[in-house]
């Protein structure tokens, strides 16, 4: 009943068939050769499960970053850009969001997030939400509270 992806594989065009009946999304349709071990081995050669952890990946950074532009909307407890170093090292970071790119040049302030208890999590520029964050500095964070006290 709960599922978060389905692969359909396999030789011919029956997997086609119950594909359309299914009325479910995350729904992947792979071709292989043989059935059995030798074409499930064949479907995770073919993409099939990097697919579905990319569209996984995605799909759980664009929920993230649209939590966090709906809160910058509402109220103070998120930043982002240069300000998000200072608020790091004041402990106030819950959550840091952060692009490859800036993960790598900045190991330090990641380092520091993550003594400091904040979760760190990397948002990749191959999707629309990680390019906002990448214009933003490259760096946004939730906050654990307000720095300038406002509620």
């Amino acid at each position: 009943e709960k599922f978060d992806y389905i692969v359909l594989a396999g030789p011919g065009h029956f997997k086609q068939e119950i594909a359309n009946n299914l009325e479910i999304g995350n729904l992947y349709v792979v071709d292989t050769s043989v059935t059995g071990e030798t074409g499930l081995h064949e479907a995770i050669k073919r993409g099939a499960l990097r697919q579905v952890v990319e569209d996984s990946r995605i799909s759980e950074e664009t929920q993230v970053m649209e939590d966090f532009f709906e809160r910058l909307e509402k109220d103070h407890r998120v930043s982002y850009g240069e300000p998000v170093e200072d608020l790091v090292e004041q402990g106030a970071v819950e959550k840091l969001l952060i692009t490859p790119q800036k993960f790598r040049e900045d190991q330090s302030l990641v380092e520091r997030a993550e003594q400091m208890g904040a979760e760190v999590l990397k948002i990749h520029t191959d999707h629309e939400p990680g390019e906002r964050l990448e214009k933003m500095g490259g760096i946004a964070a939730f906050l654990r509270y307000d720095p300038q006290g406002r509620s």
